[in-house]
């Protein structure tokens, strides 16, 4: 049913036209009535109506200023105002203002009955026509992503990247940061949860410049004096999830100065959400924060796994790059994370492999090898012990609950 309002300081005027049309018939609900142009600007207020049928000449607020403040309140709505002979001119000037018609009074039932039936359908295009533009906005918002997505993961690929955002009209803040929020907790829908629910209240605020969903993780560029402030709300915002014993990761790049810089600021902000995938509890970490020796070498380490889990690393090897002696390595580890190298490289290991298998398009043997096993059955036996679960097992779990 369309909502309709009368606005009319003749009372018989108001009558007539709410009891001597069956307005039902036609799709069409009278939800109120008003004597005045302020009382019919509340009312259309509380209750945004569909159609409006109006005088022009009224007390207190007079049609003319009734049309251009229903104008200003941008009411989704139709106005069709009444007039005697002497006020033609004045009506026709608040079609100017965003009448949509204009009957003189006596006014004929039926004439009434077209204007209001073409007010409908004039309505009706207006909605389609605005959802279009809409659909065509998010569209574009849609490709401008993609596009941002790909220059940021791979910027190679597509050169021209900086030119593509201008034509879609995406502003990025210069300088600014970019904060990468990675969830650890197994499932994709519980890190959707945590997705949504961040960004839906990023949404509300002017924290985040642009957000962009990248699976169950979020790319968010902000402008820098903006970035502890919004980490606060993300810390604030999970302390729930946290208590449930959600795990997730928050990565912050250094300062950017310009576009161009943005594709290796992000492999920055991505690399330090993803190099604390061993750890047990959620962690943010900014890449110029200063960090004591100890804690820079955990980075490291962890930075060094998560880079060449699919070679075949050793304690050795991990050593020797990073120039610290293979005990000192293991005491750091054992100290500050509670873990052995090859417990830390294993839960490396099998994470990757739970997002490959997730995927659905790699064989064991496949995942095995890119994981850094050569023994698609031994993998198969250190997945297990991991997870509780055999591959396969684990692949039936996952299709279960999709």
């Amino acid at each position: 049913m369309y909502k309709m309002i009368i606005v009319d300081d003749e009372y018989l005027v108001r009558y007539g036209i709410e009891q001597t049309i069956d307005w039902s018939a036609l799709g069409i609900e009278i939800i109120g009535a008003a004597k005045n142009g302020k009382e019919g600007l509340a009312l259309a207020l509380d209750k945004k109506p569909d159609i409006i049928i109006s005088d022009v000449r009224m007390p207190l607020m007079d049609g003319l200023d009734f049309v251009k403040a229903i104008k200003d309140h941008a009411l989704d709505t139709v106005i069709i105002m009444l007039s005697g002979y002497k006020d033609f001119e004045y009506a026709k000037e608040t079609l100017e203002n965003g009448a949509f018609s204009y009957l003189l009074k006596p006014i004929d039932n039926q004439e009434l009955i077209d204007v209001v039936l073409k007010g409908i359908e004039e309505l009706n295009n207006r909605r389609i026509a605005k959802k279009t533009l809409s659909q065509v906005e998010q569209d574009k918002q849609m490709i401008a992503e993609s596009i941002l997505l790909k220059a940021l993961n791979n910027p190679d690929t597509m050169p021209d990247w900086q030119e593509k955002l201008k034509n879609y009209a995406i502003n990025l803040p210069q300088p600014g940061r970019l904060v990468y929020f990675n969830c650890l907790t197994e499932g994709k829908k519980v890190g959707r949860n945590l997705a949504a629910t961040l960004k839906d209240l990023l949404d509300q605020t002017d924290l985040a410049h642009k957000i962009i969903e990248d699976g169950s993780d979020l790319i968010i560029v902000s402008e820098d004096y903006k970035v502890d402030a919004l980490v606060h709300l993300i810390k604030q915002t999970l302390n729930d999830f946290d208590a449930r014993g959600y795990i997730y990761n928050v990565g912050i790049s250094s300062v950017y100065r310009t576009l161009a810089d943005l594709p290796v600021f992000f492999q920055d902000a991505r690399r330090l959400a993803q190099s604390n995938l061993v750890l047990s509890s959620s962690t943010v970490v900014y890449a110029d924060q200063k960090l004591s020796f100890t804690k820079k070498l955990v980075c490291d380490i962890l930075h060094y796994i998560a880079e060449n889990y699919a070679q075949n690393i050793t304690i050795k090897s991990v050593a020797d790059a990073l120039f610290v002696s293979e005990s000192h390595l293991m005491h750091v580890l054992k100290e500050e994370l509670g873990v052995t190298f090859n417990e830390c490289l294993t839960r490396q290991r099998i994470n990757e492999a739970k997002r490959l298998l997730a995927q659905g398009n790699a064989l064991i043997y496949e995942v095995a090898m890119k994981v850094g096993y050569n023994d698609a059955k031994y993998f198969s036996q250190v997945f297990k012990k991991s997870t509780g679960l055999t591959p396969i097992e684990y692949l039936q779990m996952k299709e279960q609950k999709q």
